[in-house]
């Protein structure tokens, strides 16, 4: 009995007399709810697109942030590299003329590597790094006290203590780099990746040369094992390069020009 009231209740609202004041009403109620349904689905493809449009500009903020701070690393590094190098050779330096220019070209790279640090937005994790990269003040007073150790003149100090003393760092921030790699996405990924493998092999050429560079201002290897470890770099290095052809060919975007 209920149901055939439903049946009939029904049969009422779509039955009526569009002549009457009552059906009038009822045919306007069902225009307004059928275009509601239109008004309401174009909302929710609106707010959808809206909130897909901020994701992604949320996305492409934290990439351009983080892209500068890598290149702002990458540029540090660059300046710890060749500081590395020109310490090795000023300290196998002969004669006055060699080592005042020597010198002159270590301080310039001194200065260079100040100025990266500072202008280094300071990306590193506080909780897994080394105190001394906690923050560029604690970096800037770990370099400027083994420079007070080396000496005005690079009086003090080997061959194998300065490689080590700036290798330290570098690696830590390559570590650091390699892990923000991995949070890319696949595009970004590979051509970081590339990036990350030609820094990683820059690392490598860079020891590679201050070995070489005391191997020319002294006119031998100091023993065996600099030859073995110079011989141990430039074959990692041939790794990293070929790695970088490799990221260069998938991404078909060479980063490193020949």
């Amino acid at each position: 009995m209920e149901e055939n009231k439903k049946v009939k209740l029904v049969r009422m609202c779509w039955r009526y007399d569009v002549t009457t004041s009552a059906g009038r009403r009822v045919q306007s109620l069902k225009i307004i709810g059928v275009a509601m349904i239109a008004v309401l689905s174009l909302l929710i493809f609106v707010v959808e697109d809206v909130y897909l449009a901020n994701e992604n500009i949320n996305i492409a903020n934290d990439m351009e942030n983080n892209l500068k701070s890598t290149l702002q690393v990458a540029s540090l590094i660059h300046g710890l590299q060749t500081e590395r190098g020109l310490t090795v050779l000023c300290l196998g330096s002969k004669g006055k003329e060699d080592q005042e220019n020597v010198w002159n070209k270590l301080n310039n790279a001194r200065l260079e590597t100040d100025k990266a640090l500072t202008t280094t937005e300071w990306p590193f994790d506080t909780d897994t790094l080394k105190e001394f990269i906690h923050s560029p003040k604690s970096l800037q007073r770990y370099l400027n006290q083994h420079r007070y150790e080396v000496g005005n003149k690079c009086e003090h100090g080997t061959t194998e203590e300065q490689i080590s003393f700036y290798t330290l760092p570098i690696d830590l921030m390559l570590d650091w780099f390699f892990e923000t790699v991995k949070s890319k996405s696949q595009e970004n990924h590979v051509n970081l990746n590339g990036y990350y493998m030609f820094l990683a092999g820059k690392d490598k050429i860079g020891i590679e040369r201050a070995l070489g560079g005391s191997f020319f201002t002294n006119g031998h290897f100091s023993t065996t094992s600099h030859l073995v470890w110079f011989t141990e770099q430039s074959f990692l290095e041939e790794i990293s390069l070929i790695q970088v052809e490799n990221c260069c060919l998938r991404s078909k975007q060479c980063l490193v020009k020949k």
